[in-house]
C-alpha cells in the first residue's frame, strides 16, 4: 500500500484517489470509454446533449500525463524512437486526442448554428462554462454585427431578433426529426 502511494506522489499525484486516472488503471479506460460513448452520441443527435464534464477533464489529465511522459522519454538520448512500446502509445495517445477534439468541435459547430437557442435558460443548463461564456460572446458579436450592417436600417418594429409572430419564431432551434 506504501508503494502505491509513493509510486502516485513520484508522478504527482498528491492524493492517492487521483492515481486511478493512470491510463494502466481501469478508471482511466472507463472515463475514455463514456467520453467515446458520449462523442457518438453527440455525433448523431440532432441537438446538444448534457456536457460530460467529468470524463474530459479527466482524459484531458490523462492525455497531459502522458504526453510530458512521451516527452521524457523523447529527451532520453538512449531512448529508440522506433521502439514499438512508444510508436503504439503516441499512436493510441493520438487516437485519444482526435476523440476529444472532435466531441468538443461537434459541440461548438452545434452552438454556432443555433445560438439563442442555447442561450434560452432550458437548454443553458446542457453547456459547460467555457461553453457558455463562448456562447455569450460569439452571439454578443454577431448581434451587434446585425445591429450595425442591418438592423440600423429597418424600421423599429423588424428590428427584433427574437420575436415571435404567431406561430412564427425568430429563433432557430435544431430540427429534431432531421437526420445527422
Amino acid at each position: 500500500m506504501d508503494t502505491a502511494v509513493a509510486e502516485d506522489s513520484s508522478r504527482g499525484f498528491d492524493d492517492p484517489g487521483l492515481g486511478d486516472d493512470d491510463p494502466e488503471s481501469g478508471a482511466g479506460e472507463e472515463d475514455f470509454t463514456a467520453l467515446r460513448r458520449a462523442w457518438s452520441n453527440e455525433k448523431y443527435a440532432p441537438e446538444l446533449l448534457p456536457f460530460n464534464e467529468r470524463a474530459v477533464l479527466h482524459v484531458s489529465e490523462v492525455v497531459e500525463f502522458i504526453t510530458s511522459d512521451l516527452d521524457e522519454e523523447r529527451g532520453d538520448e538512449d531512448q529508440d524512437l522506433n521502439d514499438p512500446s512508444r510508436v503504439l502509445r503516441t499512436a493510441e495517445l493520438e487516437r485519444i486526442k482526435y476523440v476529444l477534439r472532435d466531441y468538443l468541435r461537434i459541440r461548438i459547430w452545434k452552438l454556432t448554428q443555433w445560438p439563442q437557442h442555447y442561450l434560452d435558460s432550458a437548454n443553458i443548463s446542457f453547456l459547460s462554462v467555457a461553453e457558455r461564456s463562448f456562447l455569450r460572446e460569439y452571439w454578443g458579436n454577431k448581434r451587434k454585427f446585425f445591429e450595425t450592417r442591418l438592423l440600423s436600417v429597418l424600421p423599429p418594429a423588424k428590428k427584433g431578433l427574437a420575436d415571435r409572430i404567431d406561430l412564427l419564431d425568430m429563433v432557430r432551434k435544431p430540427i429534431l426529426d432531421k437526420t445527422v
